[in-house]
C-alpha cells in the first residue's frame, strides 16, 4: 500500500513536470508571433538588468556593512585575544616567581630539617655523655665510705708509725713535718678540703664553720667533724668553738703541704667534671677567705 502511494507521487511530479514544459513552449511560441517581440523581450532584458544591477548595489552596501561590522567583531576578538594573551603571561609570571619562592622556601626548610637533625645528634651525644659522667661521678661518690673505712687504717699505721718512733702523740710531744705531710697527702679529697680551710682559716686569723666547708654536700658534715676531731686528738690542730664557729690556734709543722696537695687529686685526673667541681670548691674557700679578710 505505501509503495503504491509512492509510485503515485513520483509519476504524479513528472507529469506536473512535462505539463509545465508544455505550456512555456506554447506560450513561447505563441508570444514569438506577436509583433515586436524582440523589442519586448530587450526591454524586459534592460528593465531586468536594471532590477538586477540595483538589487547588486543594495547587496554590496549590505554586504560591506555586514564586513565591516564582522572586521570591526574580528578587531575586537583580536585585542580581546591580545588582553587575554597578556594575562596568561602575566599569570605564567608570577606562576614562575611563585615557584622559585616556593622552591627557595623549600631549601630553607631542607637546611633547618638538617641543621635539627645535626643539633638533635649533638644532643644525644651530649646525653649519652652526660649519662657515662654521671655515672662515673656516682662511682666516684660510693669510693668515698671506702675512702672513710681506709682513713681508719691510715690513722691506724701513723699511729704505730710515731709509737715506733718513740713518739708519744698523747703526750704533746712534737709531731714530725714529714709525718704532718705523709698524712695530708694520703688524706681523702673531703680530708684535704677541710685541711685547706683549717690552713687559711690559721693564716688569716679568721673563724669558719665546718657546715661551711663542702657547700656540695652541707647535709652531711659527719664525715668533716670526725676529722676534725681526729686530727686535733693527735695533735695536728688545736681550736677553740663558739656559735658553731670553728677559731684555729695551732697547726702542726708541715701543716703547709696542704696548698700544694689541694691542687693535684688522683681519681679527678680522669673526671673533668670532678675537677671542674673540685675547682669550684677551692675558689669558693679562696673567695670566702679573702672576703672574711676584706671586712
Amino acid at each position: 500500500m505505501k509503495q503504491e502511494k509512492s509510485n503515485i507521487g513520483i509519476h504524479f511530479f513528472y507529469v506536473t513536470l512535462i505539463l509545465i514544459a508544455t505550456i512555456v513552449l506554447l506560450a513561447t511560441a505563441k508570444w514569438t508571433e506577436l509583433p515586436k517581440f524582440t523589442d519586448y523581450i530587450s526591454t524586459a532584458g534592460t528593465i531586468t538588468s536594471l532590477v538586477l544591477g540595483i538589487l547588486a548595489i543594495i547587496y554590496s552596501f549590505v554586504s560591506n556593512d555586514s564586513i565591516s561590522q564582522s572586521s570591526g567583531v574580528l578587531r575586537d576578538t583580536a585585542d580581546s585575544a591580545k588582553k587575554a594573551a597578556l594575562e596568561v603571561e602575566n599569570f605564567l609570571g608570577d606562576f614562575k616567581i611563585l615557584d622559585e619562592n616556593t622552591r627557595s622556601n623549600n631549601e630553607s626548610v631542607n637546611k633547618i630539617i638538617n641543621q635539627l637533625s645535626i643539633s638533635l645528634a649533638s644532643l644525644e651525644k651530649s646525653t649519652a655523655s652526660l649519662a657515662e659522667q654521671n655515672c662515673k661521678f656516682h662511682e666516684a661518690i660510693e669510693k668515698i665510705p671506702s675512702e672513710i673505712k681506709d682513713l681508719g687504717v691510715k690513722f691506724d699505721s701513723v699511729w704505730v708509725g710515731s709509737n715506733s718512733k718513740g713518739e708519744n702523740l698523747n703526750t704533746g710531744s712534737k709531731i714530725s713535718s714529714s709525718l704532718v705531710t705523709k698524712f695530708i697527702e694520703n688524706s681523702s679529697p673531703r680530708g684535704k678540703l677541710l685541711c685547706y680551710w683549717i690552713y687559711k682559716s690559721y693564716t688569716t686569723k679568721k673563724t669558719f664553720s665546718i657546715r661551711d666547708v663542702f657547700f656540695t654536700i652541707q647535709d652531711d658534715v659527719a664525715y668533716e667533724h670526725g676529722y676534725f676531731v681526729a686530727m686535733s686528738s693527735i695533735g695536728l690542730i688545736k681550736s677553740s668553738s663558739k656559735d658553731k664557729q670553728e677559731n684555729i690556734s695551732y697547726i702542726a709543722e708541715g701543716f703547709s703541704a696542704i696548698e700544694n696537695s689541694i691542687l693535684t687529686i688522683d681519681i679527678f685526673k680522669d673526671e673533668p667534671e670532678l675537677q671542674q667541681m673540685w675547682d669550684k670548691e677551692i675558689s669558693r674557700a679562696k673567695s670566702y677567705f679573702e672576703e672574711v679578710t676584706s671586712k
